[in-house]
Parts: structure tokens; C-alpha cells; sequence
């Protein structure tokens, strides 16, 4: 998850184990990859206002599991940073 330490926002996501700081840069970094929203809020509020948190790590780690408990955490939270509402799906964010 990912934390705007001033309005509260939040975004979250998924990543293997192995994955977690390809993910993080992404979202900081990348220009084709990682939430639009969070790059535009991370240049407004500056990348030092942002945490990262891991708030769970999943059982098995299988990607279903993975995206399972995604999917929990979207239901649950209702991020405002998360432009698709269902972990893995990629439909309609063009």
C-alpha cells in the first residue's frame, strides 16, 4: 500500500516477494509503468510526504493468492489512487 502521509490517500497494490522494489520504483520512476495517480500526487506533494507499507504477505504466494488479498484490501479501503477496482485486471485503463 501505498500512503499520501498528507490528504491520506492510498493505493493499493500487489508484488512478489522478489518484486517489491521493481514495483516501488515503477510507481516513482517509470513513465510506462505504476499508477499514474501516484506519480502526479508524488510530484505535488513531494516523494519525502509517500510510504510504502506492506500490509500483508500472502500464503502461498501464488499469484491468485497474491491478487486474492489485493482484491481484499481495494474491497475494503476503497483507494482513492487505484484507478481499476479489480486486482490484475487490466480492462479499460487505456
Amino acid at each position: 500500500m501505498c500512503i499520501n502521509l498528507i490528504n491520506g490517500n492510498i493505493y493499493v497494490g500487489s508484488a512478489g516477494l522478489n518484486r517489491m522494489y521493481a514495483r516501488f520504483r515503477n510507481h516513482l520512476y517509470s513513465l510506462t509503468t505504476g499508477s499514474v495517480l501516484v506519480k502526479q500526487a508524488i510530484l505535488k506533494y513531494g516523494q519525502v510526504n509517500f510510504a510504502f507499507v506492506v500490509i500483508e504477505v500472502a500464503g502461498d504466494h501464488t499469484r491468485k493468492s497474491v491478487l486474492a488479498s489485493e482484491q481484499k484490501y481495494i474491497d475494503k479501503l476503497n483507494p482513492e489512487y487505484n484507478i481499476l477496482k479489480i486486482a490484475g485486471s487490466r480492462l479499460d485503463s487505456k
